[in-house]
């Protein structure tokens, strides 16, 4: 079997060096503990190095086929004061199988966590942090780093979801959830209930809807059979030329229905 001896004291057998971690061995010289291909910069202090120049994705696998109820795979750190139950963080996915209470037990999830002390995420430059879910195009969370480090972005704070009713003619005014929390309409026709639709709400969600009238004015609004107001009282919408009102709104999944309040007449 050929072999093939590169810097730092590694010894690679048949080249195909991944298939047998057995066959890679090291002699504890320089500062790789193993080392494949070149760096494009220079660094200290590297236990394992691996670069590869190819038109596609490069992968370090690590699988535990196990799907028993306490099997995962992990990647864990730890510092000068770990031990076996303190200082330390794990990153992994658990198997199908797993079981246990809290999300940390789900079975087929994917965690990071810290033993012993905080953990953080972050940049440590001037860049955003950003949380997509499923794909989507669409940043469920962003912040935008600003000198005085205040939150320059928060989605669920910006009307990501403007909709202009009427300037097209007759449709409906559809109000998607997982899209945002705040929401604004600029009426230029009335709208019936029938034709106000809300979807996507989650539990215990609030959304924010500015209303205006257009130039025009005295366009109605009319309420989803959903709403339930303060005392019964159903609210009208303010009719004066370009008025703005706020609908606020919180969603009960137990009764399937939204308890709003509705402040009007923003100068």
């Amino acid at each position: 079997m050929a072999s093939t001896t590169f810097v730092n004291g590694v010894t690679i057998v048949d080249a195909t060096w991944a298939n047998d971690v057995n066959n890679l061995t090291y002699n504890g010289v320089g500062n790789a503990g193993y080392k494949y291909g070149t760096l494009s910069f220079t660094d200290t202090s590297i236990l394992g190095q691996q670069i590869f120049a190819v038109a596609g994705p490069v992968k370090n696998l690590l699988q535990n086929t196990n799907a028993t109820a306490t099997a995962n795979a992990s990647y864990v750190v730890s510092n000068n004061s770990g031990t076996a139950t303190t200082f330390y963080g794990a990153y992994g996915i658990n198997s199908s199988g797993y079981t246990g209470s809290g999300s940390f037990n789900l079975p087929n999830i994917t965690y990071l966590y810290s033993i012993s002390a905080d953990l953080v995420l972050g940049t440590k430059s001037a860049n955003g942090f950003r949380v997509v879910l499923n794909n989507r195009a669409t940043d469920e969370l962003t912040w935008s780093y600003t000198a005085t480090g205040s939150i320059a972005q928060y989605k669920c704070g910006v009307a990501t979801a403007e909709s202009a009713w009427g300037v097209a003619g007759a449709g409906t005014f559809t109000v998607d959830c997982s899209l945002s929390n705040v929401f604004s309409v600029t009426l230029a026709a009335n709208v019936t209930g029938p034709n106000f639709v809300i979807t996507n709400p989650t539990n215990g969600q609030t959304i924010n809807l500015f209303i205006t009238q257009d130039a025009t004015g005295s366009r109605t609004l009319g309420w989803p059979t959903s709403f339930k107001w303060p005392g019964g009282s159903v609210g009208t919408i303010s009719t004066a030329a370009n008025a703005v009102d706020l609908l606020v709104a919180t969603y009960r999944t137990s009764t399937a229905s939204w308890h709003v309040q509705l402040t009007k007449g923003f100068a």
